[in-house]
């Protein structure tokens, strides 16, 4: 093609291009292509308790359509006097605990040991807006915890309504 040359002519009158849609790509309404992202993060705070139990983190998201919530979070935990403590880190999702996301960690007093809460899920939500909250519990009674810096991410994925899976395009579309 010479410079100053159009790579393309359009013909208003020519019709329609088959297969072509400016609502859609490849078969897939614009709702199903969308992917919604939500974060927070803090620096920590110590609890002196006798059987604590907070949301750590939270953030919310607002999803299109039916799909995945693809969770994913962070926090460190240190015990600072006494025997060990047990602490129970999980994701609470819409006031329900998921509980495939629950890890129970028992960090040793006074080691300079911080013990991380690594936690992953992911679980099926409808259209609409939904609560994320990291989840903190301690199980042991008179003990005093530091909970460290954390993340929270949560990813949203469009699934087909019907049959749960992912959408993916024909072939050849």
């Amino acid at each position: 093609m010479d410079a100053g040359q159009s790579p393309l002519s359009v013909n208003a009158s020519a019709g329609t291009a088959r297969n072509l849609s400016a609502d859609e790509v490849d078969g897939r309404d614009a709702v199903e292509l969308a992917r919604r992202v939500a974060a927070a993060a803090r620096d920590g705070s110590s609890f002196s308790h006798t059987a604590f139990s907070f949301d750590y983190l939270t953030t919310s998201i607002t999803v299109p359509a039916m799909g995945l919530l693809v969770l994913g979070g962070q926090v460190e935990v240190e015990r600072l006097v006494g025997g060990p403590d047990t602490v129970i880190c999980s994701f609470v999702v819409d006031g329900e605990v998921v509980t495939s996301s629950q890890q129970w960690i028992e960090p040793e007093p006074l080691q300079n040991d911080d013990e991380n809460c690594n936690l992953t899920a992911t679980i099926e939500v409808a259209p609409g807006a939904h609560q994320v909250a990291l989840h903190m519990t301690g199980v042991d009674d008179d003990t005093k915890t530091q909970v460290g810096q954390g993340n929270l991410w949560v990813l949203w994925a469009p699934v087909d309504g019907t049959t749960g899976t992912f959408r993916k395009p024909e072939p050849g579309v």
